[in-house]
């Protein structure tokens, strides 16, 4: 790698390291109703100050093509992640920038699988504690048939 290059990658780094300072990221939880950090590892309360506030719309577990690949909740899941990930990284964002996330599950008796939730969450996240908030939403259907899941988030950076 040239000098040029590693000064120019240097610098993209300095500058998201500043990014990230900007913002004071302060996760909440309380034992006085029940705690999900201990229980599932994510927060019951986020407060971010400062930064700008950014909204992602739904994302499902379409390819390019806005096909599914997949059949599975799961695997519609690990897809759907994956999706949310390349969103973020479009506007050099991660999922440590993340202050909410909810889960829209199409899918009746979708409980049988939610032992897998925390696994392929923790996957993408790199660690089993997650600094935002989560919810989970069952829903009757979403965009079109044979999809199980969508994401929606926001950020903060």
């Amino acid at each position: 790698m040239e000098h040029s290059q590693l000064a120019q990658k240097i610098e993209k780094l300095e500058r998201q390291l500043e990014e990230i300072k900007k913002v004071d990221k302060q996760e909440h939880n309380t034992d006085r109703i029940y705690n999900t950090k201990t229980t599932f590892g994510y927060s019951q309360l986020v407060e971010a100050r400062g930064g700008t506030v950014v909204y992602l719309s739904g994302m499902t577990p379409w390819n390019q093509e806005l096909k599914l690949e997949e059949d599975g909740l799961i695997d519609q899941l690990d897809h759907a992640m994956m999706n949310l990930i390349t969103l973020l990284k479009s506007k050099e964002l991660t999922l440590d920038h993340l202050i909410s996330l909810r889960f829209y599950v199409a899918k009746p008796n979708y409980y049988d699988e939610m032992e897998n939730f925390p696994g392929i969450i923790s996957k993408h996240f790199g660690k089993e504690e997650i600094a935002c908030t989560i919810t989970l939403v069952g829903v009757t259907g979403l965009a079109e048939p044979g999809q199980l899941v969508e994401l929606e988030a926001i950020a903060v950076y």
